[in-house]
């Protein structure tokens, strides 16, 4: 019989890229968002605005926020929670929710300084997003003709669903 268990090292390895991918998925929907803000309020600046410099910065800056957003959170948990009993439990990935529950210490603090901040980067992170939605919204709503309000609306629309969506879940979850 194969064992299914997954090892302590191995449990936080699979909590902190779960987190990473999760905090970076949401940066790149508010910087995704951003570009279609430009795009469409700022359409005739934007191959200055968007140039390519600017676009590797901001690959380079949300790698590095997310690497450390969430490598902060793991060691802390990894670090102050004491384990004790059975570390068994009914899930399907590691996170850290999943080692405060398996701690047989106060988390309280723990819990305030590991979601704190990064509960405070995601309110930011949608903010950004829904006024570059605001003022595309606006924006589309000011244009003269029919045919190009259709055209920029269905240009952004796919991305507001993904946004919507997401957030939506991540609200749910």
């Amino acid at each position: 019989m194969v064992s299914k268990a997954i090892s302590y090292p191995g449990c936080l390895t699979q909590g902190y890229f779960y987190s990473l991918l999760g905090y970076v998925d949401f940066v790149l929907l508010a910087v995704t968002s951003h570009d279609h803000y430009v795009a469409i309020c700022h359409h005739l600046q934007y191959p200055m605005l968007m140039n390519g410099q600017l676009c590797l910065q901001l690959l380079l800056g949300l790698w590095t926020a997310g690497f450390l957003a969430t490598v902060v959170s793991t060691v802390l948990v990894a670090k102050m929670m004491p384990f004790c009993s059975a570390n068994r439990f009914d899930r399907f990935f590691c996170d850290s929710v999943l080692f405060i529950k398996l701690s047989c210490a106060e988390t309280q603090i723990v819990e305030l300084i590991t979601f704190m901040p990064l509960s405070i980067i995601l309110l930011h992170l949608m903010n950004m997003t829904a006024m570059a939605y605001l003022y595309i919204i606006n924006t589309i709503l000011s244009l003269s003709c029919i045919s190009s309000q259709h055209k920029t609306f269905s240009t952004s629309s796919s991305h507001f669903i993904i946004v919507i969506l997401v957030y939506r879940s991540c609200i749910f979850l």
